[in-house]
């Protein structure tokens, strides 16, 4: 989607593209959907990143504080059928 090769305007990944910020700093693409209007990126370029966030964490291994960090990150199944994930991913 164009949306998501257009730079940034905002924040300290001003000139980066959500396509790229995906991949580099999920959590940051994801904070960014949620709370910045307009929204930066397609809801599927959100959902992506959410899921490359899990992947590359394993919750289990995770410090305490980590866990604390990322627990805002986490998806409800209301959220995800808006996505169009509709279940569970991790």
């Amino acid at each position: 989607m164009k949306i998501d090769n257009t730079p940034l305007t905002f924040g300290k990944y001003k000139g980066i593209t959500p396509s790229y910020l995906a991949e580099t700093d999920p959590s940051y693409l994801i904070w960014a959907y949620r709370n910045v209007k307009p929204i930066p990126c397609s809801p599927a370029l959100a959902a992506d990143a959410l899921r490359l966030l899990h992947q590359r964490y394993d919750r289990t291994k995770l410090s305490p504080q980590r866990k604390s960090e990322l627990a805002g990150l986490s998806c409800d199944w209301d959220e995800m059928d808006e996505w169009g994930m509709g279940g569970p991913f991790f």
